[in-house]
């Protein structure tokens, strides 16, 4: 995200936890055992996307924007 956007590393920092419930999950054990399907991984976008457009970033003090190719939807490498 800081690569492509115009996010401080603070304002990444800032994004909230995502509950696991959002997709499906009830422990992190489950998370680190289980490859999230898209429509897990589209979940959790959709409730960072909720978040973060009342998000106010750093360097330009405009609400936050985030958009995700639909290629990098799903991970390809384990994440935890």
């Amino acid at each position: 995200m800081h690569v492509i956007d115009a996010w401080r590393p603070s304002d990444i920092i800032k994004l909230p936890n995502i509950e696991l419930e959002v997709c499906n999950l009830q422990t992190v054990d489950q998370l680190r055992e289980t490859k999230l399907s898209k429509e897990q991984a589209q979940a959790v976008i959709n409730h960072l996307y909720k978040r973060v457009e009342r998000m106010y970033i750093s360097k330009t003090g405009a609400l936050g924007h985030f958009l995700v190719n639909q290629d990098m939807i799903v991970p390809r490498l384990p994440f935890l």
